[in-house]
């Protein structure tokens, strides 16, 4: 219940006023910091295929490397997934910050352990019943051209901008580290990582040159405080094939 609690004060503290209209629908972003050769995450990494069918959820597996020196070598792992842990802390409510395994971290707010299924659904309820909904971003895609429609906003300060390109589910063998001899399920782990600058609340379009990569399965933009926090606006688009 604490984090509940404390997330009152960092709602007042979000400072993000837009003129979007209160019946836009809202969509939640989880990001789940998770390895292959961590013991305790494959429940976590199910449950994130779980929130992944939901239409409402953008799902994304974020693979860490600090587990790779246990003997296993996480074939999804980045040092951008290392980097976007550790420099979310800051934003993140007390009592679930650290950098571990499995955490979920929620519209860039709110953090809990991956595997506390109950948790993270008390959370992602908690977010949506707040007064700064994450809008759904529109993104049209047109040969090799990915288009992003920004709506109009009033921003305290500028936002960054991501674009992330998922791989869509796996099925992996793990032979050696904590978790050898399994054969275990990942979604959405993210290979493809992109600044695409900030923005300052302007109504606009933005169009991104996708790189030529066939396994891509979802582009994912993402909208939040510079450089890493809170999340304002999100939008998927699935890539047929």
């Amino acid at each position: 219940m604490m984090i509940l609690q404390r997330t009152l004060l960092l709602a007042l503290l979000l400072g993000v006023h837009t003129t979007w209209a209160e019946s836009q629908p809202s969509v939640t972003v989880v990001e789940l910091f998770t390895s292959q050769g961590c013991y305790s995450c494959p429940p976590a990494d199910e449950y994130l295929g779980e929130l992944a069918q939901r239409d409402d959820v953008i799902a994304l597996a974020c693979h860490v490397t600090y587990w790779n020196y246990i003997g296993w070598k996480d074939t999804f792992s980045s040092a951008f997934c290392d980097n976007r842990q550790k420099h979310y802390q800051p934003a993140l409510v007390d009592g679930y910050r650290g950098v571990y395994t499995p955490q979920m971290v929620v519209n860039g707010r709110y953090a809990g352990v991956g595997s506390r299924t109950r948790l993270i659904d008390r959370i992602i309820d908690y977010d949506r019943a707040q007064q700064s909904p994450v809008v759904p971003l529109a993104l049209q895609r047109e040969g090799n051209t990915l288009l992003i429609n920004l709506p109009e906003a009033s921003l305290s300060t500028a936002r960054h901008i991501f674009l992330l390109g998922t791989t869509g589910t796996h099925l992996l063998p793990i032979s050696r580290g904590e978790n050898a001899g399994k054969r275990l399920p990942y979604v959405n782990p993210i290979e493809h990582q992109q600044s695409l600058g900030t923005w300052k609340g302007k109504a606009q379009q933005r169009s991104v040159n996708l790189p030529a990569d066939k396994s891509i399965r979802e582009w994912v933009v993402i909208v939040q405080e510079d450089p890493i926090g809170s999340i304002i606006a999100a939008g998927k688009l699935r890539v047929d094939g």
